[in-house]
């Protein structure tokens, strides 16, 4: 069962070439599974919905790079999972984290990004903005309890006592994307249930 979902591919035209779906699992550990879209929503997924951004060619390209070279997925890999990971901070990852570091990777200048942390100070220096949570403690004391993969202790003090949490969510990373490629991306939704 999957906790998040992050698809990377490559569309040509108005059909699917390539997608990948990497995903991170209900655990404390963050691992890699790459599965069709039909095997994808098959499980028990909350909406039989999917969000596509097309992105530009040149960044597609450059991406189909690192998506067929097991070492660069793994450069930005962390194996330490946490759904409510600090976008800023290398101790977690959430799914959607993997994802934005990864396209981090690809969309700098060639060899200025190659470890999370350069491609987390990449992203702030080019006005990544991540998704806030109100969260009080009763919630958070609740979620690190009851969940294996719920932590917050990567989170700045200062954040967390004021019930601020954030995280890298796929709005937050198709936001930065449509900012950053105004009029090269394009955002569609696909609904796969007949209701």
């Amino acid at each position: 069962m999957c906790q998040s979902i992050v698809v990377l591919g490559q569309v040509v035209g108005e059909q699917p070439h390539r997608i990948e779906l990497w995903a991170g699992t209900v655990s404390s550990e963050f691992a890699f599974y790459v599965q069709g879209m039909g095997n994808f929503f098959a499980d028990d997924v909350f909406a039989y919905e999917a969000a596509i951004l097309l992105l530009p060619s040149e960044l597609q390209a450059r991406l189909e790079k690192v998506l067929a070279s097991p070492v660069q997925l793994r450069r930005f890999h962390e194996e330490r999972y946490s759904a409510v990971a600090y976008p800023f901070n290398t101790v977690y990852q959430n799914s959607n984290q993997w994802c934005l570091e990864t396209l981090a990777g690809a969309m700098a200048p060639e060899g200025d990004v190659v470890t999370r942390a350069e491609a987390q100070g990449w992203l702030q220096q080019e006005g990544y903005q991540p998704t806030l949570l109100q969260l009080t403690p009763m919630t958070r004391l609740g979620g690190r309890m009851f969940k294996a993969n719920i932590a917050f202790d990567d989170h700045p003090g200062e954040y967390r006592w004021s019930d601020r949490i954030y995280v890298v969510s796929v709005e937050s990373v198709f936001e930065f994307l449509r900012r950053r490629y105004p009029h090269d991306s394009q955002r569609r939704i696909v609904a796969l249930d007949d209701r």
